[in-house]
Parts: C-alpha cells; structure tokens; sequence
C-alpha cells in the first residue's frame, strides 16, 4: 500500500511539475515535419518541449481542402468529444477558411481528410503510423493533467489556451 502510494505520488508530482517548470499557462504542442514524401509528411509532437508521439499528414498541395497539409504556423485549437473520432484536439483560424482541422486517431493516409493523425510506431516506407490510440491516449491524460492544474473546476478546454504550432 505504501508503495501504491509513493509511486502515484512521484508520478503526481512529474505530470505537475512537467508543465509548470517554465511557468507555462498554455498547453503548448508542437508538430515537427522531418520527413517528406509523395505520398506523406512524418514527424513527431512534443508537448511544452516533451517528445510524445509521431505524427504523419498529406503532403502540402497548396493547403487545399481535404488533400492538403496545412501551413507552417501557429494556430489556436480547442479539445472536440463528439462523432465517432472521440477525443481530439481542433485547430482554428486555419488560412483558406479550413475548418474541422484536426490532431486524431488514424493509421493510413485514407485516414487524413487535411488533418494530423498520432502514432507511437511509425513506418516511414508505408507512410503509417501505429498504435494510434495509445498516442490519443497520452496526449488526453496529459491535457487533463494540465487543465485540472490550471482549473480545478473548469469543463471545457476554452477556459485555457491550447497551442499548435506547425513547423
């Protein structure tokens, strides 16, 4: 018992401290585009500077809708729950009036409508990533970790701010 609890206790104390070192207020992420195909771009997603997860997208054809990457910038994004995707992270203001832009769950480029699918495999021949969920999965419980220590009482994401920035 006492184990269980200096364990949950350490690992309390890593999910606060791994956002509040640089005092930051915003849930900051960041999509690191490496590797860039004909058929895909690959990269990997980092949390106010913590390496979490691969990601994969289109290529950019001139960020047209549902065949396009988007730009490289910053953008605003809130946290969306609905339709059959289930937790996912929605960017706003992207340029060309894109809208329902979106970090989520997929494998396959037949997945991405415009958006960034996570994985915490990646296979850069194929252009896939793997163990789509699990990345979901941990970049949800470190955002609930983060918002229940910037709002104790707070329900939706527009409470706080969320950052993405594409480089």
């Amino acid at each position: 018992m006492q184990m269980k609890l200096l364990t949950t206790g350490i690992f309390l104390f890593i999910c606060l401290s791994f956002f509040k070192i640089n005092g930051d207020e915003k849930f900051r992420i960041s999509i690191e585009r490496k590797i860039t195909s004909s058929n895909c771009i690959q990269g990997y997603l980092t949390i106010n500077d913590s390496p979490i997860c691969y990601t994969m997208e289109l290529p950019f054809r001139d960020n047209i809708n549902d065949i396009s990457s988007i730009p490289k910038g910053k953008y605003n994004a809130f946290i969306r729950t609905d339709k059959k995707l289930g937790w996912r992270i929605e960017l706003i203001n992207v340029p060309n009036s894109r809208e329902h832009i979106q970090i989520h769950l997929g494998n396959f480029t037949s997945d991405i409508t415009g958006c960034t699918l996570v994985g915490k495999t990646v296979k850069i021949d194929n252009c896939t990533v793997g163990k789509s969920k699990d990345a979901i999965k941990e970049i949800e419980t470190l955002f609930k970790n983060f918002k229940s220590d910037l709002c104790l009482e707070c329900s939706s994401s527009q409470k706080y701010e969320i950052e993405v920035e594409y480089k």
